[in-house]
């Protein structure tokens, strides 16, 4: 008997060196960059803002000839400007725009006797874009006017150097085990609290066309507005600490502001434009 085995026929197959693939390219790998100081005052801003329970109430508002005379208006007085002015005329009847909260050493209101807002204001600052808080008291008792000129400080390098913007720039600079205390200090201390950052702040992209949803700051009160529609309405939003007053009280100070902006303030314009 004869037995026949048979076995499988492997066929090997020889790669020619053209076919082979192709090395893998290395991976694009980022750069690090230096925080900037003024990066670095934004950073802790939000560390310290992000605890504040802030609640958002909106209100549409027809701003259609308050717009036609600010720009006929020989100064074009910014729109911060006028809601800043706004804003200080109605915290002057309600006392609860003037007040903040505060934990330390017990929690407690403290109500300031007057105003001082902090407008956010962008600024090329060498090769960068940055925002800085122009503080302005009383805004309330201020002509429109002087607005603009406040603002125009902050553009000056010399006055960034020194006073207010001087010992946020020296504070940035410091290492974090000792910048976060000065922080909480000046946060809860009402005078310093007032004094680096106001009572309120108003802030806006709207001239780029767009509106901020969701802005946080250390303040009792942030108001931000969209841009201004083509049938001339605005949408004006307010954000507020609960803990100091409630979204019927912010709803009443939204409609006080559009009746103030169209009252006294659309007055000092149109007199503005014929001075």
């Amino acid at each position: 008997m004869t037995l026949a085995l048979s076995f499988p026929i492997i066929r090997s197959t020889v790669i020619s060196p053209m076919k082979q693939q192709a090395p893998t390219p290395k991976r694009a790998r980022g750069n690090r960059r230096r925080i900037s100081m003024f990066r670095q005052m934004v950073i802790d801003l939000m560390y310290f803002s992000k605890s504040i329970p802030l609640i958002a109430v909106e209100r549409s508002m027809l701003f259609a000839e308050v717009a036609k005379a600010r720009g006929s208006h020989p100064g074009q007085p910014p729109w911060s400007a006028l809601f800043a002015k706004a804003f200080g005329l109605a915290a002057d009847e309600c006392a609860a725009l003037r007040q903040t909260y505060f934990s330390f050493p017990f929690p407690y209101l403290y109500e300031y006797e007057e105003s001082a807002v902090s407008i956010a204001n962008e600024l090329s600052v060498g090769e960068e874009l940055v925002v800085l808080l122009v503080r302005i008291r009383n805004p309330d008792k201020m002509p429109l006017s002087a607005f603009r000129y406040k603002i125009a400080e902050v553009i000056d390098a010399e006055l960034r150097q020194r006073g207010f913007y001087g010992t946020f720039a020296l504070v940035s600079y410091l290492p974090f085990f000792l910048r976060r205390p000065l922080w909480w200090l000046t946060l809860n201390v009402p005078r310093f609290r007032k004094h680096f950052f106001g009572t309120f702040v108003i802030t806006s992209v709207g001239s780029l066309g767009a509106e901020l949803l969701t802005p946080i700051a250390p303040v009792t009160s942030l108001l931000t507005y969209g841009p201004l529609g083509d049938d001339g309405k605005l949408r004006v939003r307010l954000l507020f600490d609960h803990r100091v007053y409630d979204g019927a009280t912010a709803a009443r100070v939204l409609a006080r502001i559009e009746e103030l902006l169209l009252g006294p303030i659309y007055e000092e314009i149109k007199s503005g434009m014929t001075s």
